[in-house]
């Protein structure tokens, strides 16, 4: 015969198996529950005869089923379950020969309103949604909540104090305690290397094994996380499974995958596909949100037509944002109708994420994923993640704990730089020689391109602790449209794209040509790229393949814009290409 103690707000299941068996907040106890109502040693559970007893240590410290029980103890009765409050922290305890089957029947289900003895509706609902009903003066008079497969209850006023009191030890519990699943709770990762495990969150960049993958619940009683909040489902670590498949505490088989660390919903493909980073950099309206949005339409193309690769959103919604720029784009027929602004922070490329490991709030660059895969060989596939970074986020003043938007950039599997030729003063007033009805002139140089780049050096000898990338950097001089006269009379840009390979020749070529350009204007900059990375390549690129118009809205302000009827973007997947012929050669063969 044993006795078993059930936490209500985390869900842990405790079997007493010796003593006494001392509870309190003391390091030294065999229960210890830290919260301001809970003592040193609070109270003891101990045998007298074939019935165990509980016996407080604290004058109204305990109480079990609502009465307060003092120095000499209450005894427990056999297979009778008993509410007990310690401190103001809420516990079912059963003295029992079958704990085993106990425990799992109060893992099943969540909770239910008992008002005047009668069970109020069928369903059951997590403890923060019930909470959540009972917040009016008086709305909880009468009012007890008991869980499910438990006999007795709690009233509402002392279960919200008890998950107040347990949320203030674990503070990232901010969406409250979801019922049935001991392995859903937000509990701490170990500190790990940044390079340590199989698998790397794309959303939080945490490290973790196989093993660790969480699942997101299916059934509807399980609609809430600990972590995320009463909006999400359940994210747990599954230890049932049906036939390979896991299985939430109502039974029901699961199928998305979501992160231990800060629970977001991962690729289901990720378990068996390789994945790939590729950070987007450049500093604010360099154009890399266009840049991404361009890609996101043209990709799903030249994939296809010259690699037999289906290029696919990974995550459907999740590139959601993407997809309003590139139908904002695309969709358009006045300038006045195209609606894409520069990637600024916290704007829709950014998020809030809650983390365990970092346990805070970070603001963190938001990951659009896609899936390639040969047509004739899904076997041979990838995941891309690209980030959209706001280029304040390179400036030294932004490199701070609570933005660590741009340390993704040392685990990238390659990196493209969007260099913005109207933002460097020598570069523009080279373009302006040969023209200038370009309504970019009219707009000031902030020329901050080579602290970034110094920065962006900086903060990868910190993380890798080398002072050159492993990974392919691309250095893309944008806004070809603008600055194509500046090529040397004679010379011309070759199509790299052939059927099913990359011509090299052609890359290098090309590579070759923009340096030079690069090199007569600023070979401060050449140098700084080509410091960064083992393995530097240059590229022209226009996002459009014309230049910008301007448009004055109702109010009189004046934007300056695509024209969507003569878009022609110029060499704007090639960088993609390139990246993923040096780290996916069976995808994407350069000859």
């Amino acid at each position: 015969m044993y006795t078993g103690l059930y936490d209500c707000c985390s869900g842990e299941f405790h079997v007493v198996k010796k003593y006494p068996y001392i509870v309190g907040s003391d390091p030294d106890v065999d229960l210890k529950i830290i919260g301001a109502s809970v003592q040193g040693k609070h109270c003891q559970i101990q045998q007298n005869g074939v019935k165990n007893a509980v016996i407080s240590f604290v004058p109204g410290g305990v109480r079990i089923n609502g009465q307060v029980i003092g120095s000499a103890g209450a005894a427990l009765q056999q297979n009778q379950d008993y509410p007990i409050q310690i401190g103001v922290r809420c516990f079912y305890i059963r003295h029992s020969s079958d704990l085993k089957s106990w425990d799992e029947r109060l893992k099943i289900g969540g909770w239910k309103v008992l008002r005047e003895g009668q069970i109020i509706g069928n369903q059951s609902m997590p403890l923060q949604n019930l909470l959540d009903q009972f917040k009016e003066p008086n709305s909880s008079n009468g009012v007890m909540l008991i869980k499910d497969n438990a006999n007795g209850g709690f009233s509402v006023d002392a279960l919200r104090n008890s998950n107040q009191e347990y949320l203030q030890e674990k503070p990232l519990s901010v969406g409250g305690i979801a019922d049935g699943q001991n392995d859903s709770l937000p509990e701490k990762p170990p500190r790990r290397k940044p390079k340590d495990g199989e698998y790397r969150c794309p959303y939080c960049w945490w490290p973790f094994d196989a093993k660790d993958f969480y699942y997101v619940a299916k059934h509807p009683a399980l609609h809430s996380d600990p972590l995320l909040g009463p909006a999400e489902y359940l994210r747990f670590k599954p230890n049932r499974w049906e036939d390979g498949k896991p299985l939430d505490s109502k039974g029901e088989i699961c199928d998305e995958l979501a992160c231990p660390d800060c629970h977001s919903k991962l690729p289901r493909s990720m378990k068996n596909t390789k994945q790939h980073i590729i950070s987007v950099v450049g500093d604010a309206a360099s154009g890399k949100s266009y840049f991404l949005s361009v890609n996101t339409k043209i990709l799903s193309d030249s994939f296809p037509q010259f690699f037999d690769v289906l290029f696919e959103d990974a995550t459907p919604g999740g590139n959601d944002v993407l997809r309003r720029m590139v139908n904002s784009l695309y969709g358009a027929t006045t300038p006045d109708q195209v609606n894409i602004v520069k990637t600024a922070l916290y704007s829709n490329s950014y998020w809030m994420l809650k983390s365990k490991s970092k346990n805070r709030e970070v603001s963190m660059p938001k990951a659009f994923i896609f899936h390639v895969a040969k047509l004739k060989n899904k076997e041979c596939r990838a995941n891309l993640v690209f980030y959209d970074n706001a280029g304040e986020h390179f400036r030294p003043e932004n490199d701070s704990p609570d933005t660590p938007g741009a340390q993704h950039v040392a685990a990238a599997s390659g990196i493209i730089f969007l260099f913005d030729p109207f933002n460097h003063h020598g570069f523009k007033r080279a373009i302006q020689k040969q023209q200038s009805d370009d309504p970019q002139f009219d707009n000031p140089t902030e020329d901050w391109v080579t602290v970034i780049l110094s920065e962006l050096k900086k903060r990868i000898e910190q993380i890798n602790n080398t002072d050159k990338l492993k990974a392919p950097l691309a250095f893309v001089v944008g806004k070809y449209d603008s600055w194509f006269q500046l090529v040397p009379e004679g010379e011309e840009f070759w199509e790299p794209r052939e059927e099913g390979v990359l011509n090299y020749s052609a890359i290098k070529h090309n590579s070759d040509l923009t340096r030079q350009v690069l090199w007569n204007i600023a070979p401060g900059l050449v140098a700084q790229a080509e410091a960064l990375s083992e393995n530097t390549m240059f590229f022209p690129v226009s996002n459009f393949g014309a230049p910008p118009v301007t448009y004055v809205d109702k109010e009189g302000v004046t934007f300056i814009v695509p024209d969507p009827l003569k878009l022609n973007p110029m060499f704007a997947d090639i960088p993609v290409l390139w990246l993923n012929s040096q780290f996916n050669p069976d995808l994407v063969p350069i000859r």
